[in-house]
């Protein structure tokens, strides 16, 4: 018999195979086994050709010739190798990308002159708002933080190699711009001027600048100008600088300050303010002779003065007050003079220095709190709850936690603790874990409708089991170490979001394991390290054959019903056994230990000697695993022996039992002494001798 061997490659035509003949004529021709997938066998020459399709190892193919005088035949080991392409070679239109945050980049894109490509890769991971396709290598994407400039390699693959490109990527940040609703300010000095505030657009302002000085009185501060003009001031022009690292952008403005009539003045004359919080003063002046005396009328609100000798109306409002006229009075021999100024005072509840409600006006420096009670939730979100909150009262229902998830502490008291409150208008509960409307725990003495959730978690596993002693899981976490396999057996969505699916987690104390198809305390596999020491059993399903010869030979190593039946040497111990117990498989004197004689070999089974405790029990309680007859004492039937556990206390019926037997005893005695008395004195009685009188 000749035979030769032969290398393909997958997916190219191959150069067809055929036979010579030095003896008499053919008649048939045959081939075993069939040719592997794209190769054909001309039965009619023996000719073997085609275009494989599949890989495969070196396999023997036997090629007959025949004819009515015999036979002749010949081998050909074929193997079918990969095809190895070219490898991809890969260049980017630039290696260096400045972009700007928060604006679409162009797209990078790489051109290929190699072959063709499998798989791209990328590293390190692209920025905010910048993704890779991995489907075509292309970088694309909205930058959501500035960097500096960082490499990111690029790889493109085949199984011919790989090939690399560089881009380096740098962020900067988008310069700002902003503009004023003003360019010409025409100021009175000692008379408040209006909020100039810039609108801001594009990036991030940093830094702003002003140039020249502001005169005595205005102040500037982030962009914005505010103030009282002290002094008088020709027409000036002034420019504002808004900076970041991306740029910056400039605006100019005039302004001119002139003198105020003759008369009484005021720096404003209506004032809007926040209860605690303290007011811009109010000046108040008489232009064009001297005051001997100032009067007001009303007095002003608690908190408020006005200091006649500087002029001033100042301090912080104590209480909420609708708008209120007041009437100032400047006053000496030759003249009275007056004006009206208007204060309103509005209620902060929390006491941020924002007010609840800006009642439609629009005031510098002020901004309607959103949040009136502080208590996380949104006044709107309130509102449109599900109980319906109160917006002004961050705990609804007095139980001491807050409706929304912050502790709320107003003017240095503590009002709750954060929490969210799942129940705010139950003061019975507060906590609903799994979100299922039924409270974790109901508080006693509330009239409620409110049922006391058993299962917290909504693992499918009773709070009841999961509290106890002996339990490794948590009734407040579906999935206890966080592995995102359930600890029970149910998949477990909370407020929308899915937690984990459903187990039961063998391991639920332990990331790195879940499941145990044969329960023997050890996982089918391990995914990292251990927490608990852990070890991945080698025989998932406990059928004696380890799961890699049940892979090898095709079985199932999740079934224990689906195992290796070879037996080399004929010993009733299949060879997959044989390898998990040790033993020879190819020696029928070497089988595997087996005391009890159930096919398990001892070195594996939890119970050698069958008599229903396990061999650990069996070694721990002192008795011998390999003796049916020597079991461990356990009195209490509750499957711990006798040694393991503290001896059981004699029962009160027993130490008192001897005292009730005396008790007994002494109460007969005092029934029966006084018959046994009568008794002997009736006997004394008879027996006593009497004399009779003569007749």
């Amino acid at each position: 018999m000749n035979s030769f061997l032969t290398h393909l490659t997958n997916t190219t035509a191959m150069s067809p195979i055929e036979f010579t003949n030095s003896g008499g004529v053919i008649d048939t021709w045959e081939v075993y086994p069939s040719m592997p997938s794209g190769l054909t066998f001309d039965a009619s020459n023996g000719t073997i050709s085609g275009t494989p399709t599949a890989i495969q190892n070196g396999i023997d193919y036997t090629v007959w010739a025949n004819n009515t005088g015999g036979q002749s035949n010949a081998t050909v080991n074929i193997t079918i190798d990969e095809l190895i392409p070219d490898p991809p070679s890969i260049s980017p239109a630039s290696t260096s990308v400045v972009l700007t945050n928060t604006t679409a980049m162009s797209p990078i894109e790489f051109t290929n002159s190699g072959g063709v490509i499998d798989t791209w890769e990328v590293y390190p991971s692209m920025p905010s708002g910048l993704t890779f396709d991995a489907s075509n290598g292309t970088i694309s994407g909205t930058p959501t933080a500035i960097q500096n400039g960082i490499d990111y390699t690029v790889w493109a693959n085949n199984t011919g190699g790989q090939s690399s490109a560089t881009v380096n990527i740098v962020i900067g940040e988008l310069p700002p711009e902003f503009s004023y609703n003003e360019s010409a300010i025409n100021l009175t000095r000692l008379v408040s001027m209006d909020y100039l505030v810039p609108s801001v657009t594009g990036g991030p302002v940093e830094t702003w600048e002003i140039e020249p000085v502001l005169p005595e009185g205005l102040e500037f501060s982030y962009g914005e100008i505010s103030g009282i003009p002290m002094v008088n001031m020709t027409e000036t022009t002034f420019t504002v600088w808004a900076n970041n690292s991306g740029g910056s952008d400039s605006n100019t403005f005039t302004i001119i300050i002139v003198e105020p009539p003759e008369g009484l003045i005021a720096s404003q004359t209506f004032a809007l303010l926040v209860r605690d919080v303290a007011m811009y003063n109010i000046l108040v002046n008489y232009i064009g002779g001297d005051i001997d005396t100032w009067e007001i009328e009303p007095a002003l609100p608690l908190g408020l003065t006005f200091d006649t000798e500087n002029n001033v109306i100042s301090g912080t409002p104590v209480d909420v007050m609708a708008e209120t006229n007041y009437t100032i009075w400047a006053n000496s021999s030759i003249i009275s003079d007056s004006l009206i100024i208007t204060l309103k005072v509005l209620e902060d509840t929390d006491g941020d220095g924002d007010p609840d409600d800006l009642e439609g006006v629009t005031w510098p420096a002020l901004d309607e709190d959103l949040d009136d009670d502080a208590d996380g939730i949104s006044d709107v979100a309130e509102g449109n709850a599900n109980p319906i909150t109160d917006s002004l009262l961050p705990d609804t229902d007095g139980d001491g936690v807050c409706d929304g998830s912050t502790n709320v502490t107003i003017r240095g008291v503590d009002i709750c603790t954060g929490g969210p409150d799942h129940f705010p208008d139950d003061p019975a509960a507060d906590i609903d874990t799994d979100g299922d409307g039924d409270p974790d725990i109901v508080r006693d003495g509330f009239d409620t409708n409110l049922t006391e959730d058993l299962d917290d978690d909504n693992d499918g596993l009773p709070d009841e089991n999961e509290t106890a002693d002996v339990s490794i899981t948590d009734s407040l976490l579906p999935d206890t170490d966080g592995d995102g396999v359930c600890d029970g057996s149910v998949n477990v969505t909370i407020r929308g979001e899915e937690i984990c699916t459903g187990g039961p987690d063998a391991f639920p104390n332990d990331p790195a394991a879940d499941t145990d198809t044969d329960g023997d305390g050890k996982p089918d596999e391990l995914h990292g390290n251990s927490t608990t020491g852990l070890i991945e059993d080698l025989d998932d399903d406990g059928d004696q054959a380890s799961d890699i010869a049940e892979i090898e030979n095709g079985t199932d190593p999740k079934d224990p019903l689906d195992f290796p039946t070879d037996d080399a040497d004929g010993d009733g111990w299949t060879d997959a056994q044989e390898d998990f117990c040790g033993t020879d498989k190819f020696d029928n004197s070497s089988v595997p230990s087996d005391y009890d004689e159930d096919k398990w070999c001892d070195i594996d089974d939890p119970d050698d000697d069958n008599d229903g405790w396990s061999d650990d029990n069996e070694d721990a309680c002192g008795t011998n695993p390999l003796d049916e007859t020597s079991v461990p004492k356990d009195d209490d039937g509750n499957g711990i022996c006798n040694s393991l556990e503290d001896p059981v206390p004699e029962s009160d019926d027993d130490s008192i039992f001897p005292w009730w037997l005396c008790a007994l005893f002494l109460l007969a005695l005092i029934l029966i002494l006084p018959i046994i008395l009568r008794m002997k004195g009736d006997e004394e009685l008879e027996n006593f001798p009497v004399e009779h009188e003569d007749e």
